[in-house]
């Protein structure tokens, strides 16, 4: 199979196998794209920061994405992606979950954050509030250790949620596209899994949700820009009705502090805001009833520091309450997980009634899965190292509701995302595609050298040689390959766009001439036999064979690769020639090679750039990478191109060798000198119709020409290397094209 047949079926295959979502969301191309992705859009956006990437799929997980504040790590079939009705969708929802953690390490104040949760376990606060309850709820906080660690808990919620808020207005400004309308469907997917108001009124009046994950929920959806939810329905009595309403007057004495909370830059001063709502939460937050011995009661002076380091790990232990530092269950929850509060949520828990007969840490721990169970949580970066608030551009609340709107409208249209996400991953398949061919390629090329080295050998009649091929060929072109191939392209231009046009013109107007006449043998014309027979000319024949198409011709460029070629840029002469006649064949497609060789302790390494019939995609940037090293064996080396040529269909076979030297490696007559040896396998194949070219750079000339006869080109004038060689190669296809 051929190399671009190879590369057609590779991508076929891989397509047909990643039809299924299951499969798609799960496979290495697509967590490859997100890297990519998400590379790409904060090196545009933040080019001097860095996030690792974790990709998986789990199904059995009711986490989706988190970050501990250097790393994001997304489940690509998580809950909150695996629902939606389109692959699109599900695309989309994974970028906004990625983008929203990104945002989190750029714009959270992480030390803010922990210095807030430390200071509620040592019953102070982290920045002084302008609440007049502040200094009796600190008083009240200093008297129950049990009731910190309640309230840290609570207060690292209320940041989870406002945070969430914060970072989502400025990422729909700082990341559009894709980027905000992933936002915009992670969102919309939290609003319909939220529980509608009614729903959550009935459930605490049954005891089984606190009122204080009501107010949560709905401050959540807030945040998010979202209204209250509601089925619509009428109240069902005055007791339900008397609840709304305290829940709504809860909201708005909260309100002017959730407000700030949405546009305020500076971490320390959303910190104390947070601190201000938990101050008008405090009377509704549950007690928690104290060790009996208080010489058990924890010691929190000591064991505050890390209380808050572990909060948004993802780890499966999260999901249980730890009993050191105040630490919440699983920080996975509005974006992370499916809302849960839907469920039962343990044993009731209504101002602590049923908590007298347990421990105080079961008593905290059932509080606290009480609550954030029945709440959806958001998700935050946990609060690990000392990362600071990366600035972003001032920008009007104005511009960036006009940002959302937008974000809104892109999540419509699926057909740009489809398109985009299609067109990524299609290159990626490519890619892929194109390195396993060459692979195959290398493979393939490595077992035609050893059956051509044991081919030449039995010809002579040799069974074994103290030498072996070694063919080399870069799966990828460098980027020092890439550089310098476009220098020297740039230079070698003005000798290959000329001669290219005047290839083309001349084989154009051959076969627009027709049947050429005046010839002495060929066909017999009556019609030029009348007119030339009273001028007693001879000339009545005809030839017809017209050059349709590409030249019948093959050529091979054989290239020394020895260490004395690094002198006097004999090397970067020959890289240009290189360069110059593979522009020159490829715009006349004719099939060419072009390799390298050198040799070291009996290893002849070829290094081939460019092979018959591939594509020139790459291989043209693989030039650029020419250098030279070690010794040189030229009569393996030209063996080896001579019988690439002969197993050619095109009629006319040239084979051109650039060297500055004689060879220094004896290859198939071990009683002849190295330059004997060069010059019989010379002889040999020019004999079989292949014409053998040598390109003298800077050499001995005259012991030279012994290998190459009357073929030998002086070209000491490293500056006439690449003319006299392109020269060579116009001639050869002029003169061809009748053939």
């Amino acid at each position: 199979m051929g190399y671009e047949a190879e590369i057609r079926r590779a991508i076929a295959e891989t397509k047909t196998g990643l039809k299924d979502d299951e499969i798609f969301f799960s496979s290495e191309y697509y967590f490859r794209f997100l890297k990519q992705y998400v590379t790409t859009a904060l090196g545009n956006k933040a080019p001097g920061r860095t996030v690792d990437l974790d990709c998986f799929a789990k199904r059995e997980t009711e986490q989706t994405a988190w970050t501990e504040g250097h790393t994001v790590h997304i489940n690509t079939r998580g809950p909150l992606i695996r629902d939606l009705s389109t692959r699109t969708l599900q695309h989309y929802s994974i970028i906004g979950h990625i983008v929203h953690e990104c945002l989190h390490i750029l714009l959270t104040d992480f030390a803010a954050m922990k210095g807030c949760i430390n200071g509620i376990l040592k019953a102070s606060w982290y920045e002084t509030l302008e609440n007049t309850n502040a200094e009796a709820v600190l008083k009240d906080l200093q008297e129950k250790p049990m009731k910190r660690k309640l309230c840290a808990s609570i207060c690292k919620e209320l940041m989870n949620i406002h945070e969430d808020g914060f970072i989502e207005n400025y990422g729909y400004a700082m990341f559009p596209g894709v980027f905000a309308a992933g936002i915009h469907v992670m969102d919309g997917q939290l609003f319909e899994k939220a529980a509608p108001v009614e729903d959550m009124l009935q459930r605490v009046k049954e005891g089984q949700m606190p009122f204080l994950s009501m107010v949560m929920n709905c401050m959540l959806l807030d945040a998010m820009h979202f209204p209250e939810k509601s089925t619509g329905e009428p109240l069902a009595d005055q007791e339900t009705e008397e609840l709304y309403e305290k829940l709504q007057s809860v909201l708005r004495e909260c309100r002017p502090f959730t407000e700030s909370l949405r546009w305020e830059k500076n971490g320390k001063k959303r910190v104390k805001l947070i601190l201000e709502v938990l101050c008008v939460l405090y009377p509704m937050i549950p007690e928690v009833p104290e060790m009996p011995d208080a010489s058990n009661a924890p010691d929190f002076s000591d064991s505050s520091e890390g209380s808050a380091e572990e909060n948004g790990n993802g780890s499966e232990e999260q999901q249980e309450m730890q009993n050191q530092g105040g630490q919440t269950s699983g920080n996975t929850g509005a974006k992370g997980q499916e809302k849960s509060g839907n469920g039962e949520s343990g044993s009731p828990v209504q101002g602590g009634s049923s908590a007298g007969r347990m421990s105080s840490e079961t008593a905290l721990e059932e509080l606290l899965n009480s609550i954030s169970s029945a709440m959806n949580q958001a998700m935050s970066a946990a609060p690990e190292g000392e990362g600071t608030p990366s600035g972003s551009k001032t920008l009007e609340q104005s511009a960036m509701e006009e940002a959302r709107a937008d974000a809104a409208r892109n999540a419509l249209n699926e057909e740009t995302g489809a398109r985009e996400l299609n067109a990524a991953m299609n290159e990626m398949i490519q890619a892929d595609a194109e390195r396993e061919a060459e692979d195959m390629h290398e493979r393939v090329l490595r077992q035609e050298a050893e059956e051509i080295r044991m081919k030449a050998l039995r010809e002579r009649g040799m069974n074994t040689a103290k030498w072996r091929y070694e063919v080399r060929r870069k799966p990828e072109p460098e980027e020092s390959d890439i550089q310098k191939y476009l220098a020297d392209h740039d230079e070698v231009r003005e000798w290959s766009e000329p001669a290219i046009r005047m290839l083309k013109r001349v084989l154009k107007e051959r076969e627009a001439a027709g049947a050429e006449k005046g010839y002495t043998t060929g066909r017999f014309s009556a019609q030029s036999y009348a007119r030339n027979a009273c001028i007693g000319a001879g000339n009545c024949f005809t030839r017809t064979r017209l050059p349709i198409g590409k030249p019948k011709c093959a050529f091979a460029l054989c290239i020394d690769e020895s260490g004395s070629m690094y002198a006097g840029g004999k090397i970067e002469a020959a890289r240009k020639t290189a360069i110059l006649l593979n522009e020159i064949l490829s715009a006349m497609q004719v099939p060419h090679m072009v390799y390298g060789h050198n040799d070291s302790q009996g290893i002849c390494t070829l290094d081939v750039y460019h092979n018959f019939d591939e594509p020139d995609r790459k291989d043209r940037y693989r030039l650029g990478g020419v250098s030279c090293i070690n010794r040189n064996r030229d009569g393996a080396a030209i063996a080896y191109g001579c019988e690439k040529l002969l197993k050619r269909p095109e009629t006319r076979k040239i084979m051109i060798v650039i060297s500055d030297g004689l060879p220094t490696e004896n290859s198939f007559h071990p009683e002849m000198s190295d330059e004997e040896d060069a010059a019989a396998v010379a002889k040999e194949y020019a004999k079989r119709k292949v014409g053998i070219f040598g390109a003298v750079i800077d050499g001995d000339v005259e012991r030279i020409r012994n290998i190459y006869g009357k073929h030998t080109l002086d070209l000491t004038d490293l500056s006439r290397l690449p003319q006299e060689l392109g020269g060579l190669i116009s001639r050869v296809l002029k003169s061809n094209s009748l053939r």
